[in-house]
């Protein structure tokens, strides 16, 4: 049976969804361990409105998440404990399904974990969140290697707590980290990673939001778990690579016999275990980087970055190479000196990766700008990686009479994030759903969060097609839309390939209020390319917040409801029928 934990505190907006996704599981042996700390409005309503399915409920004052966490865990009589708190869903009905199956593997494995999708349901400013809204977090590569998995994503089997006790509440925010390094380290390969996507899980949590608040108990908490896993990973590595007979100690240290000449096994170690980077990787430029990175290229660090120095500049880093997956996604936020159109080109080892370009026609600020490339994952090494980034276009501010700089400026770079992104092949002839994450080899950017039947655009949005060289022929690249036109509204929709408009459409005079936008890419926009990035402004979109006086602020003007693309010469595939929509549980 699987244990569901649930915590909570004052969460009547969001708990029912949370119950609603856990009852509609096809299996159905499962129990919820409610666990509340005291709440002063409805929750403890609502589950007992949904008291045939609560196993236990708890509702007193607790010390903290993870001190009702073990509540819950004492509390469960399941086997199988999985944690799922307000606010989060189950991704789909089959979650449990297919959990019970890994579980009943030949493997006997001791955790069972997939992925999550982000969501942003509280609207919380993007520069605020530590993730990216709106994307799947792939856990392909996690285990002993990268045990940080959240809980939503996780399931334990039962023997876990009874061997390695609960989480340890000393640790405020992390402490469901410090239980999975002990996790991984009990269970060595008894664990399966199963790809499908476990849960939605909402952003805006302590662990997941920049607040000044926690930032110091955040970073220290961090940086003592991130010191354990490499003792954990060492401990895992002699027993990995190191048979008993040639493993042996040595005045406190030691050594691995390999063909009769005795290796030092500290350096051995220091090389292939504990220097080495892993994915995820974050990088702030308002700091100093850690010294695992080497970078030149650069000015001096300034408050909120690094220029470029000039047009050349380089990362340097040694990778651990198994991490990486089919593509990995780098994502900058840099400060632009537009005083006419840049073009920034991103190489790695030597091989240049994407370029993107930018033109005070069409980019609207000039801080936090936030760009993306992918990358093959083929494309990175073991050993020592090579990020360079080459400008075309910097400007003098003293030479053009803006101010006394004389320094040559073009990007500054604030952040840089690399880390796995795992795709489905791209399909012709094929309806993509932008109702669900599309984790293809093209990316989506500046969609609020996806509804049963689409998303909505934000004011900017972008799909970036990758890769694309290569391609002989045009294709064409069809999107099922639906607009937003209260009182007969116009709306105009201007897109751009690469920073060039290529297309103007007028709602309601050129087009429906529902159908199909066609686009031509033609064989010039496809050739010497690594992607295409094509961006969709939708001008004079409706602010709800303000139109209807509703809590809703978005600003809704075109939503994309499905994507395919196909050969010029053929006709659109027809539009899939809509499901009928489930009836909803009492």
């Amino acid at each position: 049976m699987i244990s569901v934990i649930t915590v909570t505190l004052n969460a009547e907006k969001t708990l029912e969804e949370t119950l609603v996704s856990i009852i509609r599981q096809t299996c159905r042996d499962f129990e919820i361990v409610a666990v509340d700390g005291g709440s002063t409005d409805s929750t403890l309503e609502i589950f007992q409105k949904y008291s045939a399915y609560i196993g236990t409920l708890i509702s007193e004052k607790d010390s903290g998440i993870y001190n009702a966490m073990n509540k819950g865990i004492r509390a469960a009589k399941g086997d199988i404990l999985f944690f799922l708190n307000a606010q989060d869903t189950l991704y789909s009905e089959h979650v449990f399904a297919r959990v019970e199956d890994a579980f009943h593997s030949g493997k006997r494995p001791f955790l069972v974990f997939g992925d999550v999708f982000f969501t942003n349901k509280t609207f919380i400013p993007h520069a605020q969140l530590l993730q990216t809204p709106n994307e799947v977090k792939s856990y392909k590569n996690a285990g002993y290697n990268d045990p940080a998995i959240c809980h939503q994503a996780i399931f334990y089997h039962r023997h876990l707590f009874d061997v390695l006790g609960g989480y340890d509440e000393k640790y405020r925010i992390y402490a469901d980290f410090d239980f999975n390094i002990r996790a991984f380290y009990y269970a060595q390969n008894r664990y399966v990673y199963i790809p499908e996507i476990i849960s939605n899980f909402d952003l805006g949590g302590v662990s997941t939001i920049v607040n000044p608040k926690y930032q110091r108990i955040q970073a220290e908490e961090n940086a003592e778990l991130r010191q354990k896993k490499a003792e954990m990973w060492a401990q895992i590595a002699k027993r990995k690579f190191l048979c008993s007979k040639s493993f042996s100690s040595l005045d406190g240290g030691y050594y691995l016999q390999f063909c009769g000449v005795r290796l030092d096994w500290t350096p051995f170690m220091k090389y292939f275990a504990l220097e080495k980077i892993d994915f995820p990787l974050s990088l702030n430029f308002a700091e100093e980087l850690p010294s695992e990175f080497r970078i030149s290229g650069f000015l001096p660090l300034e408050g909120w970055g690094r220029w470029v120095d000039g047009h050349d500049a380089e990362i340097s880093f040694s990778l651990n190479k198994w991490n990486t997956g089919d593509q990995v996604r780098i994502s900058l936020r840099l400060y632009l000196c537009l005083l006419h159109d840049l073009q920034l080109t991103l190489s790695l080892n030597g091989q240049a990766v994407g370029r993107k370009a930018f033109s005070s026609d069409t980019v609207r600020k000039t801080t936090d700008v936030k760009v993306e490339f992918f990358v093959p994952g083929s494309c990175f090494l073991s050993g020592e990686n090579k990020i360079s980034f080459h400008v075309d276009g910097c400007s003098n501010p003293k030479e053009l009479g803006i101010s006394g700089d004389d320094r040559l400026l073009g990007i500054g770079i604030q952040t840089m994030q690399v880390e796995n992104h795992f795709c489905i092949p791209r399909e012709l002839r094929h309806w993509y759903e932008f109702a669900k994450p599309l984790t293809l080899p093209f990316h989506f950017s500046g969609y609020y969060t996806p509804e049963k039947w689409g998303a909505w655009l934000e004011k900017d949005a972008d799909i970036e097609l990758f890769p694309l060289s290569g391609t002989d022929e045009p294709i064409r690249m069809l999107i099922a839309y639906r607009t937003f036109l209260p009182d007969n509204d116009q709306r105009e929709l201007t897109i751009y390939a690469d920073g060039v408009k290529i297309r103007e459409v007028c709602f309601p005079k050129d087009l429906p209020d529902r159908g199909i936008l066609e686009l031509e890419l033609a064989k010039d926009l496809l050739e010497s390319r690594t992607s295409l990035q094509l961006t969709f402004r939708t001008e004079n979109p409706v602010d709800v917040h303000e139109r209807f006086e509703a809590e809703d602020d978005r600003l809704l003007g075109i939503g994309f409801e499905r994507v395919c693309f196909l050969p010029l010469d053929e006709d659109a595939p027809p539009l899939p029928e809509d499901k009928p929509r489930k009836t909803e549980l009492p």
